[in-house]
């Protein structure tokens, strides 16, 4: 899916962990987003 593991997902959503700029573009296309629409939302 991401190529990110369950326990460093788990640990960025529960604030353990911070998404850096890859993590974010990772994140992006696995659910087909821009990096850009991920931060309007916080």
């Amino acid at each position: 899916m991401t190529g990110i593991g369950r326990v460093h997902v788990s640990e960025l959503e529960n604030g353990k962990r911070e998404a850096g700029l890859r993590m974010l573009e990772k994140l992006a296309s696995t659910f087909e987003l821009t990096v850009s629409d991920i931060l309007k939302e916080i």
